[in-house]
């Protein structure tokens, strides 16, 4: 399981340290030992303390040695001066039984996948948390994030869950220095340029959510949030290839009350046009005089949460773990058009839609046919619209039993 790295390393140190006539390849062992004398087991130190504590040990891996010519002249690979090349992890493994064997099969099974992903105020969140998702799908491989150093937010929120993940100022130069197998890339569009110095690392490059140039070059592109505008054969759009969390798998279908009781506002992980306190002050009076309550869920960006006021008709959180079982418990949402929609329509829960960016009016899927009400751009989008969408969903249950079952037939847990 030996890297060329570690080859190359040891071969180098040989040739430049010339007091030394042997390098052997070797692992750290110190552990609490024991020795078999005339049937008895003995102790190999003298006091038994914590591993860190004790003196170092080496033990040879078999991976390489290497020696001077003198040294095979006079029959034998081993000098006078010798130094030990230290490996580690997978590299330090010698196959003396079958278990051996097969950690070294799995390791070889096991391919480096470096995901590019942004995720800062302007955009939102929503491609960390699709690269979540798909890092807590892959088990058997290693998984590196990457991201510009503006998407600070989104590194917070990788770093969270443990991953290794890096901020870059030249995005080609950090991936040649992980020489990945697979590169993903889920930060919006690329073009052919950027693509073709990215497959020159490695042709395995699968693209998300990307209308530009590259994803024509792209060994596979899923669109789950787009329609379909340029057939490709590696292109793979629709709602059938969204990434729903377990939460959401997991949760049971919304079943329509005949009445309003709850209303749910949640805007995204940034909300950068503050929404969410719009909505809050236009829709608080209504709610108040038909004793509706209101929750809020403000993402981990959300940066006016001092200007939301909480009372017992209004309940607000931040950055919950358990969005799922508050959008089941509302009878009504109010959202952005970007992926919480899918969550929501796995769920049941009629929605009104007001769209953060021009981009997420490309998102087809938040539409009438699917239950939802779009009310479009934000900036285009009066209070007076807002609030009779509002009055106009609230006061008819069949408008929105209607609204459930066209989001449930898209069937997307399954």
């Amino acid at each position: 399981m030996l890297e060329k790295e570690s080859i190359s390393e040891a071969i180098k140190n040989f040739c430049t340290d010339k007091s030394c006539d042997t390098i052997i390849s070797a692992t750290e062992s110190t552990h609490l030992t024991w020795k078999k004398e005339k049937n008895k087991f003995t102790p190999n130190y003298k006091k038994r303390v914590n591993r860190q504590l004790l003196p170092k040990r080496y033990q040879e891996t078999g991976g390489f040695v290497i020696s001077a010519r003198k040294n095979l002249r006079k029959g034998t690979r081993l000098g006078k001066k010798i130094n030990l090349h230290l490996l580690e992890g997978k590299e330090s493994i010698d196959i003396d039984t079958f278990s051996d064997w097969n950690l070294c099969e799995y390791f070889l099974k096991r391919k480096r996948m470096v995901i590019l992903v942004e995720g800062y105020s302007e955009i939102g969140l929503g491609h960390i948390y699709n690269s979540l998702i798909l890092a807590s799908s892959i088990m058997n491989h290693e998984i590196v994030f990457l991201l510009s150093k503006k998407s600070i937010l989104g590194y917070q929120k990788i770093k969270e869950y443990n991953y290794p993940a890096y901020l870059y100022d030249d995005m080609l130069h950090e991936v040649q220095k992980h020489n990945p197998d697979v590169i993903i890339n889920d930060r919006l569009d690329t073009n052919i340029s950027e693509m073709k110095k990215l497959q020159k690392i490695t042709k395995k490059i699968i693209n998300f959510e990307d209308l530009g140039s590259g994803s024509s070059i792209a060994m596979m592109t899923f669109n789950a949030i787009y329609t379909e505008q340029i057939k490709r054969k590696n292109n793979f759009f629709g709602s059938k290839y969204f990434i729903l969390r377990d939460e959401f798998i997991y949760q049971k279908n919304k079943i329509i009350d005949n009445d309003v009781k709850n209303i749910l506002i949640i805007f995204g992980g940034t909300d950068p046009n503050n929404l969410t306190l719009r909505v809050r002050n236009l829709i608080a009076k209504f709610c108040k005089s038909n004793k509706i309550k209101i929750t809020i869920i403000a993402g981990l960006g959300y940066k006016n949460l001092s200007s939301l006021k909480q009372s017992n008709d209004i309940k607000i959180f931040k950055d919950v773990s358990n969005i799922s079982k508050h959008i089941h418990n509302a009878d009504l949402v109010f959202t952005s058009g970007g992926r919480t929609t899918y969550e929501i329509a796995s769920i049941g829960t009629p929605a009104i839609v007001i769209c953060h960016n021009k981009k997420e009016l490309k998102h087809h899927f938040a539409s009438d046919q699917n239950g939802f009400k779009n009310l479009g751009l934000h900036s285009k989008v009066s209070d007076d619209k807002i609030l009779k969408a509002l009055d106009d969903l609230c006061f008819s249950s069949n408008k929105r039993k209607l609204a459930n079952k066209r989001m449930l037939k898209n069937n997307l847990s399954n």
